[in-house]
């Protein structure tokens, strides 16, 4: 009886064992898998970041909030009734004020169709070149030749304004007009724009600033204390109007 009962004893242990063997085998293998999906699951977030930053690293086309100007240049294309040598088939070149160049694009099409009768659907643009300024940091006055639609019909107009580049001083004149006169930016047709001396200025808003001895006050200077001597609270209060 001993015998059988040690034997009984000695089989029920290496039964217990192989459940515990079993039994760390499964759970080796489900906390493999959990690492393993952990893993992929980082690898694809991962993934998704680095694309979805890539995308927007590619699609950040930041479109510039002003008008900026453009050279737009394009013809007729000749077909059998029109030859390279025909009049119609002439190169155009027009300088524009834009966004950017797909409302260049847009706005030449639309001056072509009215003015020498050529569409887009038998035309072609050559080229479209941003012009920038030549002294961006320099002072200087422009005049605005241009034509607006109003509530109650189409006027000529003339203004004046004094900037530092030529599309500045067009984005003042859309702001101008679209405060004192509520006009629109597609209802505005600039016809011709220059650089004026000051000899040649006509408006008092442009004029004043000719003068050699013009002054600008600086009021409300706050001169800033050292932090050696900077405290919290001051028994006299600081003077800052001069």
């Amino acid at each position: 009886m001993i015998s059988v009962g040690s034997k009984l004893i000695s089989l029920f242990s290496l039964a217990s064992l192989v459940c515990l063997r079993s039994l760390t085998s499964v759970a080796a293998s489900l906390a493999f898998i959990h690492i393993q999906c952990s893993y992929f699951g980082n690898v694809r977030a991962d993934k998704r970041s680095l694309s979805c930053a890539q995308m927007t690293k590619k699609q950040d086309v930041r479109l510039p909030t002003g008008q900026s100007q453009y050279m737009v240049v394009g013809r007729f294309v000749p077909n059998a009734k029109y030859s390279e040598e025909s009049p119609m088939c002439k190169v155009y070149r027009m300088k524009l004020f834009a966004k950017n160049k797909v409302v260049a694009r847009s706005r030449f099409w639309y001056f072509m169709g009215r003015l020498c009768r050529v569409k887009k659907a038998n035309g072609q643009i050559i080229s479209v070149n941003q012009i920038y300024d030549k002294s961006p940091s320099v002072a200087k006055n422009f005049g605005f030749w241009f034509r607006y639609e109003s509530r109650t019909g189409t006027h000529n107009a003339y203004k004046e304004f004094r900037a530092m580049q030529l599309t500045d001083a067009v984005n003042m004149l859309y702001q101008d007009m679209a405060g004192r006169s509520r006009a629109k930016a597609a209802a505005i047709q600039i016809l011709k724009s220059a650089e004026l001396k000051p000899e040649d200025c006509k408006r008092p808003i442009v004029k004043q600033f000719h003068s050699k001895s013009i002054k600008f006050p600086l009021p409300h200077r706050v001169l800033k204390t050292p932090k050696a001597f900077k405290s919290t609270f001051k028994a006299t209060r600081p003077n800052t109007y001069y």
